[in-house]
Parts: structure tokens; C-alpha cells; sequence
């Protein structure tokens, strides 16, 4: 009878645990799979937006949130990446991409304010600043 109920209870023990388990990975497929369509409806709404703005993909990749993890490449036909982010916000396959950095800002270089024929105008930066040389600089005049 003592031999009976040990494994009645060790019949229930296990029948809880792998309840447990089951309880554990179904809430954990479902979390994933709202996730994956949610990140297809941002990404649907990023490629509406970059049609109607001629706004490369690309960029507004970069910005979306991106709470699941994916990839933020792009594959060679125009879409985005569907696999999961593991390297630095790419997946291994785009992890060798170029990234895009920041934009390219000039220099404060003096340009000229008027039009030419006249070569010299007073108060002009640029003619003021060359002004000293006789030699002008072709690089400052345009």
C-alpha cells in the first residue's frame, strides 16, 4: 500500500511539472509569435512611410524599436531581414554589412554670397578673406 501511494505521488509530481513545462513553453510561443507580428506590422508601416516619403529603408530600420531582437538588414531583393538579431543588431549574415554613421558635416569653409561675373564684390566673405592674396583660390570662388 506504502509502495502504491509513493508512486501515486510521484505520478502527480511529474504530471505537474511537465504541466509546468507545457504552461512555460506555450506562453513562451505565443509571446515569440506576437512579437515576430508585430515587428511585421512595424515593418509593413516602415515600408509605407518610406514609399510615400522617399525615405530609404534603410534609415528607418536603423530608428524602429525593435523590442524581439531582429535583424535590421536588409536582403537583396529591397526586404528586410526576418531572422533574429545576434551580432550587434544583425543577424550573422548581415553582421558584415557596411553600418550606416552619421552624416558627413562640412567644414565652416567661406563661400562667396553673389553671382559672378563680377569677380570681387565688398562685403562678400569670401572676396574679403582673399582679398589679402593676389592670387584667388579656384576652391574658395565656387
Amino acid at each position: 500500500m506504502r509502495l502504491l501511494s509513493k508512486n501515486y505521488h510521484l505520478k502527480t509530481r511529474c504530471l505537474i511539472t511537465l504541466r509546468m513545462k507545457i504552461s512555460e513553453n506555450l506562453a513562451r510561443v505565443f509571446e515569440d509569435e506576437v512579437e515576430r507580428v508585430c515587428h511585421e506590422r512595424m515593418l509593413l508601416y516602415a515600408r509605407s512611410v518610406s514609399n510615400i516619403h522617399n525615405i530609404p529603408l534603410k534609415l528607418l530600420l536603423r530608428d524602429l524599436p525593435n523590442p524581439g531582437g531582429y535583424c535590421m538588414g536588409i536582403k537583396k531583393g529591397g526586404e528586410p531581414c526576418t531572422r533574429k538579431a545576434s551580432h550587434d543588431g544583425y543577424c550573422a549574415t548581415h553582421s558584415t554589412t557596411p553600418k550606416l554613421h552619421d552624416p558627413v558635416t562640412m567644414s565652416a569653409i567661406v563661400r562667396h554670397n553673389h553671382a559672378f561675373p563680377p569677380m570681387y564684390k565688398a562685403g562678400c566673405p569670401a572676396c574679403e578673406s582673399s582679398n589679402s592674396n593676389q592670387f584667388r583660390d579656384l576652391k574658395l570662388m565656387m
